[in-house]
């Protein structure tokens, strides 16, 4: 599941292969933004852990829970 995260003052955006369902990740993600502070734990696909400052946060988009088809399976 894709989470991509913009930051204020930031051109660029941070994009992670998030573990969990989109409902999930979701309520995690609107948790922390109604808080207004603190840390946001993340975990991708590997493993990897992202800690992210949630008052820096300006927008999460959190994408849906298809899987992604390879090759030409999808065409």
């Amino acid at each position: 599941m894709e989470l991509k995260i913009g930051f204020k003052d930031t051109p660029r955006e941070l994009v992670i292969d998030a573990k969990g369902d989109a409902g999930a990740v979701s309520g995690e993600v609107r948790s922390a933004l109604e808080r207004g502070e603190g840390i946001l734990e993340l975990e991708d696909q590997r493993g990897q852990r992202y800690l992210l400052r949630v008052s820096e946060v300006a927008y999460a988009a959190v994408g849906a829970d298809t899987p992604r088809t390879v090759g030409f399976a999808g065409a």
